[in-house]
């Protein structure tokens, strides 16, 4: 034997675990039932919606079929299309309901479009969200004012 140290009882022994393929093909562990559970993977998009410009308040939803986590990325970027200073703009605000959530990331940033002559904010915001089975998940994007106009794009991640 090359290796013995390989194949002692500690590093053989899988406490009744086995290996085997989920349903759909993906690699996975047994836990002494039939049931395949997945080994956690590359996260997989869900769904995505997006547009440019859009007046007034923006709401998408998402309803679970089944229990499930993902990784929410939230960008709205608010803007005039007059030269209004940047410095008057206040950035979109962001809000997520239904299920457990937990914030991973807030950024805000300003700047100015040169070609359009006036200024705009953004905010891009990650959560983690675990949804039961039935649960609905609800994005808002609400800009600061009704003549302000935003572009979106919000992505669900599967894990």
């Amino acid at each position: 034997m090359l290796f013995p140290f390989l194949y002692n009882e500690k590093n053989s022994n899988l406490d009744g675990n086995r290996f085997g393929h989920t349903a759909d093909g993906r690699p996975g562990w047994k836990d002494g039932a039939d049931t395949v559970h997945p080994f956690m993977g590359e996260p997989v998009l869900l769904q995505n919606w997006n547009n440019t410009l859009v007046s007034g308040t923006i709401t998408q939803s998402y309803t679970a079929s089944a229990d499930i986590s993902l990784i929410v990325s939230v960008m709205a970027v608010t803007g005039n299309d007059t030269a209004t200073p940047v410095i008057l703009y206040v950035a979109p605000i962001i809000s997520i309901s239904g299920g457990t959530i937990t914030s991973l990331s807030e950024k805000n940033a300003g700047g100015y479009n040169t070609n359009l002559k006036c200024g705009g904010i953004g905010a891009h915001k990650v959560y983690l969200v675990r949804l039961k089975a039935g649960n609905t998940l609800t994005i808002t994007i609400k800009p600061y004012g009704s003549q302000f106009q935003t572009g979106y794009d919000i992505s669900l991640f599967k894990l």
